[in-house]
């Protein structure tokens, strides 16, 4: 009888881990079906399904680092490529009712099932976390700050990165990168700075004076070490962190993964809300600089409705007067900095962003490390690798693409911290 099984190595790991699977104990020659599906990535509800098909060697097996589908929800030699190529639909994403709810992610069951000629003959799940188990969790709810702070309790302190979300809101996405960031050796507070209790509803006009609130709370906190304090920032995010490392001495490096160049004009908290006339921060209080967005009503609806906010953003700088003004003076940052983008990003163009950035670096002479990782055919969603990158509409980019993208950019991101930290 044919004992046919799915061997996954290692059975159970973190999120930014990959893993090896090989199928055995088919007939050789064979087409076998491997299908893996999920029902939940970090807290939100989804109905999520890759698939690929192979044809076993002499042996009855198949090795997915070493052998090629012939069809499937990806085309190449990739041991991670039914992870990366889910095709996600039903997403439910939780309402974001308070810290503990928020910290207390459970890990994902990824099931993976064989077949051949439309037989189901082995099963196999792996468990994938979201943070090491020996991570604590301090739930920051105090003066009007809210975050989650992850950290190892070692003899000897941690560097610390303060992690920032984009423009939607909330604390969730922070999160996901602050948990791994201190799964790989970090401590890492993940913060929210609008959408989230009785912080500001919109990104408008939100007070730098909050993040150094939060850098002076970092610098009391025990098993951290006070000088080697970083940030990491996404898409509107991102723009925050290079205006943090230049507004903020304790900071000594920064990460900024599709970021802007120059301050751009605020957003509102319904996405579907035509934009207020206002800038995204305020500084000792006065509004930034900042760029407008040059769209009318409808040419935003018409914006939203095709998932190609960039022609706004191109449209947008073509007013050097305003852009000159509102330009970030990332050059005054105290320490290295890494930015991240993908050629066809669907909310701003990256490769223009970053020539425009690495100019204002050299102009200035900036005395430390400056990286700039571009990503042809990548769009908006590099971020943490081996989870689902197939939401290409509204982010720009291939799947394929946007995977490895995050891959390669994920473990220069560790790297980078590790050195400059």
């Amino acid at each position: 009888m044919i004992n046919s099984k799915i061997q996954i190595n290692p059975e159970k790991g973190l999120v930014d881990e990959p893993v090896k699977i090989k199928l055995t104990g088919f007939n050789p020659s064979e087409l076998v079906t491997i299908r893996a599906k999920m029902n939940h990535l970090y807290d939100i509800e989804v109905t999520a399904e890759s698939y690929a098909t192979y044809v076993t060697d002499e042996n009855g097996s198949i090795d997915l680092e070493k052998q090629k589908p012939v069809s499937g929800t990806y085309d190449a030699i990739d041991p991670m490529g039914l992870f990366w190529s889910m095709n996600m639909t039903n997403m439910k994403y939780p309402p974001p009712e308070n810290l503990l709810e928020i910290a207390q992610v459970p890990s994902t069951i990824i099931t993976f099932s064989a077949e051949a000629n439309g037989i189901v003959l082995a099963t196999a799940n792996f468990e994938r976390l979201y943070t090491s188990p020996s991570i604590n969790i301090h739930l920051l709810n105090e003066d009007s700050m809210y975050g989650l702070f992850y950290y190892q309790r070692k003899s000897e302190p941690s560097p610390v990165i303060v992690v920032l979300g984009g423009g939607e809101g909330g604390l969730a996405p922070a999160r996901n990168f602050a948990a791994i960031l201190a799964s790989r050796g970090f401590s890492a507070l993940a913060l929210s700075y609008f959408k989230f209790k009785d912080l500001p509803d919109s990104l408008q006009e939100i007070p730098l004076e909050y993040f150094e609130k939060a850098v002076e709370w970092i610098q009391k906190q025990h098993y951290v070490s006070v000088s080697n304090i970083g940030v990491f920032g996404r898409s509107k995010g991102a723009e925050l962190a290079l205006l943090l490392g230049a507004t903020i001495p304790q900071i000594k490096a920064v990460v900024a993964s599709s970021p802007h160049p120059c301050v751009f004009q605020g957003v509102p908290g319904n996405p579907r809300s035509f934009p207020k006339d206002v800038s995204s921060w305020s500084y000792r209080g006065n509004a930034l600089p900042y760029v407008r967005f040059k769209a009318n009503e409808e040419q935003m609806n018409s914006y939203l409705q095709n998932g190609r906010l960039r022609e706004m953003f191109i449209e947008s700088i073509k007013d050097r007067e305003a852009v000159k003004n509102a330009a970030i003076q990332a050059e005054k940052t105290n320490g290295p900095i890494m930015i991240i983008g993908g050629e066809d990003d669907a909310y701003g163009p990256q490769f223009h962003y970053h020539d425009m950035i690495e100019s204002r670096m050299k102009t200035n002479n900036f005395p430390y490390t400056f990286e700039s990782l571009k990503y042809e055919n990548a769009g908006h969603l590099i971020g943490l690798p081996y989870v689902p990158a197939t939401q290409t509409f509204f982010n720009g980019g291939t799947p394929k693409n946007n995977a490895y993208a995050s891959v390669d950019s994920w473990n220069k991101v560790l790297h980078f911290f590790q050195q400059h930290l």
